[in-house]
């Protein structure tokens, strides 16, 4: 199938639109080599089909004038999509709902014992977790400075006026009544973010997106923290067999001011990501701009403020791989007077890792 016959089949179903790119574009271009291995290197892989989908029978991505792009069309799974990266940071995808185009058993997703073979419909978790790739796929991005301070997303949904949503997963009670959307296509409200503030948090805000599409189906009180968990539980891909990346952590205390600042040290090897520390079971008010890329071999020293003077302290930190694997260090310190007032932290065992 050639390119515009390509596009006529996206468009002639539900089909999804995706640009990110930054909202200030560099002097500098990308040369193709690094437009490939920046790509590559953030390619999504939680599930059957890589986002966006990189490598295939017909080759990988191919060199145009000012970028690269790559065609898919894949008839044995309904999987057709074409994307294209410019040599300025601007990523365009287009790809067909795989509900209009892959003739899988929807009946067996109950949807309220009717047949859906038919139907133009709208699978609940198939969305949240496309949503999620996308939005996690602009972070992977992000990460590589790709953006600069601002990045510009937006996800947009084509042809559901008359969809009908239903329930794809087994696990869970099917809609008692059918759910329509009367509008014809859906777009994410915001597009502009900070790029620091995005790279922390852009598995929330993909699920924002999800909870207003859901909305355009008359689906008004979904239960919020479930799907949040199976969204959480989606990008949570387990560690391997390989060595756990250490960090070490140094402490110390000001009493006068119940001041705890916290050092780092990446001794992995590889680039991490600091998510939450919690001290003493609840998350602690740190800078939220430490909450960053953790490069090999630094040390990095957030601030935080105890309510309270403490003669203990329980200390957790979750952090990651950039490929999501996800890991916890836990902590105990005993609280050391000083004769200035002032006290230090003292560490009488090592901490400890483990995968999560």
């Amino acid at each position: 199938m050639d390119k515009k016959a390509l596009i006529l089949k996206i468009k002639g179903g539900g089909y999804w639109e995706v640009n990110i790119r930054p909202v200030v574009y560099p002097e500098t271009k990308l040369t193709h080599p690094r437009l490939k291995s920046l790509t590559q290197e953030s390619v999504v892989t939680l599930r059957g089909w890589d986002y966006p989908h990189y490598r295939d029978r017909n080759g990988e991505p191919v060199n145009i004038q000012n970028g690269i792009e790559k065609y898919t069309d894949f008839d044995d799974i309904g999987a057709y999509e074409l994307w294209r990266m410019t040599m300025s940071g601007n990523f365009y995808h287009i790809f067909g709902l795989t509900e209009d185009h892959f003739d899988r058993a929807y009946d067996s997703y109950y949807t309220r014992g009717e047949s859906a073979k038919d139907k133009r419909v709208l699978s609940v978790w198939g969305t949240l977790y496309t949503l999620t790739e996308i939005f996690e796929f602009a972070r992977r991005l992000a990460l590589k400075d790709l953006f600069g301070k601002q990045i510009y997303i937006d996800v947009s949904l084509h042809s559901i006026q008359d969809r009908e949503l239903i329930v794809d997963n087994s696990q869970k009670i099917p809609f008692s009544y059918s759910r329509k959307s009367v509008e014809y296509s859906w777009s994410n409200k915001q597009k502009i973010y900070q790029t620091k503030n995005f790279i922390n948090s852009s598995s929330d805000i993909s699920f924002e997106a999800f909870i207003d599409l859901m909305a355009l189906f008359q689906w008004d009180n979904p239960p919020i923290s479930n799907l949040k968990d199976d969204q959480l539980k989606f990008l949570k891909v387990p560690a391997t067999t390989e060595q756990i990346p250490e960090i070490t952590l140094q402490i110390n205390g000001q009493a006068n001011k119940n001041n705890l600042e916290l050092g780092f040290v990446n001794q992995s090897g590889r680039n991490l990501v600091i998510e939450s520390i919690e001290v003493d079971g609840a998350k602690t008010i740190f800078n939220q701009q430490f909450l960053k890329l953790f490069k090999p071999g630094s040390i990095e020293t957030p601030t935080g403020i105890f309510d309270e003077p403490r003669d203990a302290v329980s200390i957790r930190v979750i952090y990651r791989t950039l490929d999501n694997r996800i890991y916890e260090l836990t902590q105990k310190g005993i609280q050391e007077s000083r004769a200035d007032g002032r006290f230090n932290i003292i560490f009488p065992s090592p901490s400890s890792i483990k995968a999560i």
